[in-house]
């Protein structure tokens, strides 16, 4: 399978380090890395033969992309959202339907509109949330940050 590889260094971080960005990222597996040393090949190419060297692993984990909800107005809401490897130090935010995951959390109608996973509701493949009572109308979208960079600015 072909994810958009290969992909180029965006920038050189150290003497001996380059950075990589591979965004937006909705496979939820592990992958190799593998190296293509530029001297005699052609790295730029998709031909995967070229790359030989393995370097490691990306293991992504996080939420399921897609999924939907529904919880009654004036009553409690609790949202189980299944996923790979989640962790109780996630998060979940809830924003207007119409605006991205970077904006803050929606505040009206809402007990708690950004929140960590319930610890003992929550295993690696299903996180329990607790939105609490919910008095607003309407659809929101819910985002989903796994805590492995942290989650402590709106934007994750």
């Amino acid at each position: 399978r072909d994810f958009g590889n290969p992909f180029a260094a965006v920038s050189l971080v150290g003497v001996e380090e380059l950075r990589f960005e591979v965004n937006p990222i909705q496979d939820l597996a592990t992958f190799h890395i593998c190296y293509c040393v530029p001297l005699m090949t052609v790295c730029g190419t998709t031909t995967l033969t070229y790359y030989k060297q393995q370097v490691g692993y990306l293991d992504i984990r996080g939420a399921h992309p897609g999924q939907s909800f529904l919880c009654g107005r004036g009553g409690r809401c609790l949202l189980e959202i299944a996923g790979r490897h989640l962790q109780t130090s996630d998060f979940v935010k809830v924003v207007r339907s119409t605006d991205d995951c970077s904006v803050d959390p929606v505040a009206d109608g809402f007990f708690r509109s950004l929140l960590m996973a319930e610890p003992l509701r929550t295993s690696p493949d299903l996180a329990t949330f607790d939105l609490g009572r919910v008095i607003a109308e309407g659809t929101f979208r819910i985002c989903y940050c796994a805590s492995a960079g942290g989650c402590d600015q709106a934007a994750e």
